[in-house]
């Protein structure tokens, strides 16, 4: 009975720390993926106004 007891006292605390480290895990993922995010839209915004500009060049004639 005694070793019933302390394997699910282990199991317990295993699982404990599993959730814990993938709670640290994830909040470290939610800022690089924030980051991630970020970066992205800026370089969207970036190639959104090269196009648009690419594209005014073109019906301006001065494309070429």
């Amino acid at each position: 009975m005694l070793a019933a007891t302390d394997l699910v006292y282990f199991i317990l605390v295993f699982l404990k720390q599993i959730f814990t480290s993938f709670s640290d895990f994830s909040c470290h993922c939610e800022a690089s993926f924030s980051l991630l995010f970020q970066r992205s839209a800026s370089n969207l915004m970036a190639f959104t106004n090269t196009e648009k500009s690419a594209m005014q060049n073109y019906s301006e004639g001065t494309w070429m």
